[in-house]
């Protein structure tokens, strides 16, 4: 199955709709008869999988039954260039036969050779690495370190799209069970008392996966005895305990270097409930007050009762400290989908980095940014279910299991949507009206609902299926009514057409960021010192997104009025790591710092839907760009 066949099937499982094939042409830069070619191939050899209706466009209806020989073949060079690597560093010796490589992905020997080539090229350039060709080998050659940062880069690329997914990873490593070692390491975090955040798991796994499959193939050459060797922490003697459980398993040496490596992991993932008392260093607990007060007052979260943050922040800041008088660094895998898949995440951890690097006398690197990001996005996503659900009363008429099981069913299913903020038997209107709610939830006929003017869900004692389908779209009719709202509210006060650039031509970053916002200097919307914090920000990380999107922005809220700018290029440029066709500049003045927060998030769902990205990005004027932006 082609790559594109695996788009099609994604974007029409996320629509869970009719797409049209105008709409599927757009995204991928086809004609629509191409289009049509791809789903009856689709069709062909998947048992007609996609429904099609000429007003409507076409349906999924089942998931392909994939057939894994077919679908583990490199369809492209990149895929072929990532597949030939991976072969040789799982192979013994780093040596693979390579008339049986030319069988497995289906090439020529000519192409191979010209894969080869290329590979040696980039593998010069970044990991003193050679592929070299003998008799009828190919082999890897080179220092078992490079080896070892390079696996990591590919694994890296093998699980771009599956943030945090543990199954993702420990298919990476074909010669061991990286499941079954991840269940011993978590059950030794247990006897220990030791406790981490769990998002830390799927990183600390990766790095021991590529650590036990040096070793199985006699990597390492820097072996140590432990028996005689004296831990510093209890971070190396739980790691020290867990190779040694898995060697009855699979056989290893063990360095200090990885001992130290995992353990450094271990201290950042460590949450509360530790020996550590806040308390007993003043001067994190000054920090921690400061990361609090400038997160609720950019992004209106108040976090300083939040215990579960309080210490997994503190003893996250332990390990950076610990990392800097080391001298070490800490690789974040998730950065790149921290990054583009939740923006406004990535946001909150760049507006502390300031606070944290003159505190602590650093300097926050990505990857350091990313991991702050895990423990406050964890923090605001408890504190927007908390804060930000939508308020409904329960009618229910009387008393019994029956009813109890009703609200435990809705409660249950909808706990982070809605919250029921009063039960009672009958319609009492004037009380209701001074409830300020967003809708009712019946189990009886309302015979004068109409008169209170709030949506009214009439639903069975029992909440079917077909109930919670209703409430379901309640709450959606909810929250796509807030998106017009909101989308009208910034095209009338913020998003004007006299700042909307559709033709612009630019050849780097910097030039589009000058141009655009001398355009909002002349209006009055910025001062000129406005470009310095826009490139200040734009140096400590690009605002790029993997979907031809960048949204440069000052890191204060210094504009004198608040605007956002729109330019589609003539021409995508490189900015930062990927491909922009549509800058999005924000100004926002201090006043309106809750348009900042409310837009970068609303951007973040739209980057991050395939369909609606594309609509977005093929905008060509004004109003087609408000249009696709609901």
């Amino acid at each position: 199955m082609y790559d594109r066949h695996r788009e099609i099937i994604k974007i029409l499982k996320e629509k869970n709709n009719y797409v049209t094939g105008k709409e599927l042409a757009a995204i991928f830069k086809v004609t629509d008869r191409t289009i049509r070619n791809d789903i009856n191939e689709i069709n062909a050899i998947n048992d007609n999988i996609i429904v099609s209706s000429k007003k409507r466009g076409y349906k999924l209806t089942k998931m392909p039954i994939y057939n894994d020989k077919i679908n583990n073949i490199p369809q492209n060079r990149l895929e072929r260039g990532q597949y030939i690597l991976k072969k040789l560093l799982f192979a013994d010796n780093n040596s693979i036969k390579k008339t049986n490589l030319i069988t497995e992905i289906c090439i020529s020997d000519y192409s191979l050779n010209k894969d080869i080539r290329e590979l040696n090229l980039e593998l010069s350039k970044c990991h003193s690495l050679t592929i070299i060709q003998k008799n009828n080998c190919i082999i890897l050659s080179g220092e078992n370190f490079n080896k070892k940062l390079l696996l990591k880069k590919l694994i890296k690329l093998e699980i771009k799209n599956n943030f945090a997914n543990m199954s993702s990873i420990s298919k990476m490593f074909p010669h061991f069970d990286l499941i079954s070692f991840k269940n011993i390491f978590i059950q030794l975090l247990k006897d220990n008392h030791y406790q981490i955040n769990e998002s830390y798991i799927p990183v600390i796994m990766l790095h021991i996966g590529v650590i036990i499959n040096f070793m199985d193939n006699s990597f390492l050459s820097d072996k140590i005895n432990f028996d005689y060797y004296h831990f510093n922490s209890l971070e190396e003697e739980i790691v020290y305990q867990f190779f040694s459980k898995i060697s009855y398993e699979i056989h290893i040496n063990v360095s200090y270097e990885d001992i130290n490596t995992i353990s450094q992991l271990l201290k950042s993932a460590k949450t509360h409930d530790q020996l550590v008392l806040i308390e007993s260093n003043n001067k994190i607990q000054i920090l921690i007050r400061d990361i609090c007060t400038a997160l609720k007052q950019i992004f209106g979260a108040d976090l300083k009762d939040d215990e579960v943050f309080i210490n997994s922040i503190y003893l996250h800041l332990n390990s950076i400290m610990n990392r800097q008088i080391k001298e070490k660094t800490l690789e974040n895998v998730y950065l790149a989908d921290i990054k583009n898949k939740f923006p406004l995440l990535f946001e909150m951890g760049m507006s502390v980095k300031d606070i944290i690097s003159k505190s602590l006398k650093c300097n926050l690197s990505e990857d350091e940014i990313g991991f702050l990001c895990l423990h406050i996005g964890a923090a605001y996503d408890r504190y927007i279910q908390n804060n930000n659900k939508l308020r409904v009363v329960l009618i229910i008429p009387f008393e019994n299991s029956i009813v109890r099981n009703c609200i435990k069913k809705i409660n249950q299913s909808f706990e982070s949507k809605l919250t029921v903020i009063k039960i009672i038997s009958y319609l009492d209107e004037p009380s209701i009206k001074y409830l300020d709610i967003d809708f009712i939830i019946t189990t009886v006929s309302l015979q004068f609902s109409s008169k209170i003017n709030i949506p009214v869900i009439e639903i069975s004692t029992f909440v079917t299926s077909e109930d919670e389908y209703k409430i379901h779209k309640v709450i959606l009719e909810f929250e796509q009514n807030q998106n017009y709202e909101l989308i009208n509210y910034l095209k009338h006060n913020y998003i004007k057409e006299e700042l909307f650039y559709p033709h612009l031509s630019a050849e780097t970053p910097e030039e589009i960021i000058k141009i655009m916002i001398s355009y909002l200097e002349k209006s009055n919307y910025v001062d000129n010192k406005y470009i310095n914090s826009v490139l200040e920000r734009e140096k400590a990380s690009h605002t790029s997104f993997h979907c031809g999107f960048a949204i440069p922005h000052s890191i204060y809220f210094n504009a004198k009025k608040t605007a956002i700018s729109v330019a589609i290029l003539n021409e995508s440029i490189k900015w930062g790591t990927y491909t922009v066709k549509i800058v999005i500049l924000l100004a926002v003045s201090e006043e309106d710092k809750d348009i900042f927060r409310i837009f970068i998030d609303f951007l973040g769902k739209i980057f991050n839907n395939s369909i609606s990205s594309s609509k977005l990005l093929n905008s060509t004027n004004y109003e087609d760009f408000i249009n696709n932006l609901i």
